[in-house]
């Protein structure tokens, strides 16, 4: 948060959801979650669904980047 509102971003990105099957790609997708996202580490998320988003759209606002 910031009240410099020249500081601020906000993105929306819309598109198609899959749910990722078990099979060869979901270790990976895991594997790659928890690497980027610490907070996952600890969930046992192997028979949670996953989805994969494909962008169709994205919309954004102010400095992004």
């Amino acid at each position: 948060y910031s009240d410099d509102w020249s500081r601020l971003a906000w993105l929306m990105v819309r598109g198609r959801a899959d749910v990722v099957p078990a099979g060869r790609e979901r270790p990976d997708a895991l594997r790659l979650l928890r690497a980027k996202y610490p907070q996952y580490r600890a969930m046992a998320l192997e028979d949670l669904p996953l989805l994969a988003i494909t962008p169709q759209r994205v919309v954004a606002w102010g400095k992004i980047g």
